[in-house]
């Protein structure tokens, strides 16, 4: 919707509405709406989304860090490194699809939903137990 900034809010919410699928499975929708949401415009919107992602990152890159410590794995140093890489990855598709006008939106969202998981860390504390199994 290329207008929806341009609607007052009792329209956004309208707007909303018909865009819902009405699934059982519909959990973006299943809930009812935060209304200060609905203040912000779509890019003020998409700053707070990606606020957001960078906090939640944020959180499992610390999580990942604790949780090596606390298994006695020296591989810390490579967990910072694969989520800068990742991260810095992401941004970089991101732009270059701005740039090229083609949408890269999808792939650095997974990207960075990659790194909003445990994956990583699950990745590297598997990696360690093959590399002490071959010694």
């Amino acid at each position: 919707m290329t207008d929806y900034d341009s609607l007052d809010a009792a329209e956004q919410d309208e707007a909303i509405q018909k865009s819902k699928i009405g699934r059982p499975y519909d959990y973006y929708y299943s809930h009812n709406s935060v209304n200060l949401l609905y203040r912000l415009n779509v890019r003020e919107l998409v700053v707070l989304k990606w606020l957001a992602s960078v906090l939640f990152v944020f959180t499992h890159l610390s999580l990942g860090l604790w949780l090596l410590k606390a298994l006695r794995l020296g591989m810390r140093r490579w967990l910072v490194q694969g989520y800068a890489l990742l991260f810095g990855a992401a941004a970089v598709v991101y732009i270059i699809g701005v740039v090229l006008g083609v949408d890269f939106y999808l792939l650095a969202r997974r990207i960075v939903g990659f790194l909003q998981s445990p994956l990583p860390v699950l990745v590297l504390i598997i990696r360690s137990k093959f590399d002490s199994n071959d010694g």
